[in-house]
């Protein structure tokens, strides 16, 4: 069952993430890409009546995002989220926040995101990084 939508809730220790530097690359590409599409392209994959609430598909994908950007394992993206501030903030958590365990991630990549949605998802970023002059591209997405 997913949400239906993010439950943010301000924190006295999220003040921590003004030490992430402006220039880290994890801002930029937060400022640049939307990934709220994340939950669109995988909503018909929950039930939407039944069952309990399911993780933010986009905080799931924000991590497997991470995992390939750093070349990490499922089980190492977690524990350096858990520690590396400029992790946490890109994933839309507050410092004190628990992450989800390491094997959601590979149930999200293969039972929601699906072989079929892989190249969906690419073509979404890499759409959106063209957009935004990130990447130049000679033809046409």
């Amino acid at each position: 069952m997913l949400r239906d939508g993010k439950q943010l809730s301000a924190s006295f220790h999220a003040e921590l993430y003004r030490f992430i530097p402006e220039n880290h690359p994890l801002r930029k590409i937060h400022a640049a890409v939307d990934f709220s599409f994340i939950h669109e392209l995988v909503q018909d994959s929950y039930c939407e009546y039944y069952g309990r609430p399911a993780n933010e598909p986009e905080l799931l994908f924000r991590l497997l995002f991470l995992q390939i950007m750093y070349n990490l394992s499922d089980e190492k993206v977690i524990q350096e989220t858990q520690v590396n501030l400029a992790y946490k903030w890109f994933v839309g958590l507050n410092p004190e926040d628990d992450l989800p365990d390491s094997s959601q991630l590979s149930r999200f990549r293969i039972h929601r995101l699906g072989a079929a949605h892989v190249d969906e998802v690419l073509k979404a970023v890499v759409r959106q990084c063209i957009d935004k002059g990130l990447i130049n591209s000679t033809f046409a997405a």
